[in-house]
């Protein structure tokens, strides 16, 4: 009678046992897997990414200058591109608000320095499949195109 008793007791531990295991394996892989994406996130200054052009300065808004903006942006840019929806490029509605002012215009004058150097523009490369063409932009152009999306990013 005290041995089936025994093992009784003894099956009742080994299934709580096996839960421990079992919870204790679940929460290890959950706790690594999250702790694998924390590990690509970049996070400002600890990563310097590849950029054409560094330094820019955005100053006070300049309403003229994102009207000619938005003109290049509809003979230039349109084509691929729209603001809230992606096309054949990502939409540009709020890049201003998820890139630095320098990947702009980056991206803007130099695209193939930034699809051969720079891993987000590689990773929109694989994304898209499409390479953005290089539109041979001024420096002044590309300040105008910024400023355009800088006023559709903040509702001006």
């Amino acid at each position: 009678m005290k041995t089936e008793f025994n093992q009784k007791k003894q099956r009742k531990i080994n299934i709580k046992g096996g839960h421990a295991v079992i919870l204790f394996f679940a929460f290890f892989i959950i706790g690594s897997f999250l702790a694998l994406i924390s590990c690509g996130e970049q996070k400002e200054g600890v990563k310097e990414e590849f950029l054409v052009i560094k330094g820019t300065k955005i100053e006070e808004f300049n309403p003229e200058r994102a009207e000619k903006g938005s003109k290049i942006f509809a003979e230039k840019c349109a084509a691929c591109h729209k603001y809230d929806e992606k096309f054949v490029g990502p939409p540009l509605g709020n890049v201003f608000k998820k890139r630095s002012v320098d990947y702009i215009m980056s991206q803007i004058l130099d695209p193939e320095k930034m699809i051969k150097n720079n891993d987000t523009t590689k990773a929109l490369l694989k994304q898209y499949m499409t390479q953005m063409p290089n539109q041979h932009l001024s420096h002044d152009e590309a300040l105008s195109v910024l400023e355009h999306l800088r006023a559709k990013a903040e509702g001006k």
